[in-house]
């Protein structure tokens, strides 16, 4: 019996390990500067980090048969700004959420 299940998962395990998944991002930021000057006296400054564009995902591919592949992505936008955390920004993401399909 143990012989067995030794050949078929020798057999199968090849299989298993077919699918090819790659981790992806980017991560786009900067700093912003701006100053206000009020009656020439008084001013104000305020620096922040600015979100340019991240977005992290994976993408891949799984073999379905006759040489054939199924190719895959998943994408999301991951700020990294100081106007709030990713937890705030997932949470708002989930509560309007939408499925994009198709280029």
């Amino acid at each position: 019996m143990y012989i067995k299940t030794l050949i078929t998962l020798l057999v199968f395990a090849p299989m298993t390990v077919s699918a090819d998944v790659q981790l992806y991002g980017n991560i786009r930021s900067g700093v912003a500067v701006s100053q206000t000057k009020t009656n020439g006296s008084s001013h104000v400054t305020r620096t922040a980090v600015e979100d340019l564009g991240s977005y992290i995902g994976l993408r891949g591919s799984h073999p379905i048969g006759n040489g054939s592949k199924m190719i895959w992505q998943f994408e999301q936008d991951t700020p990294v700004g100081s106007s709030g955390s990713m937890r705030e920004y997932f949470k708002r993401k989930k509560e309007n959420s939408t499925i994009h399909t198709g280029g």
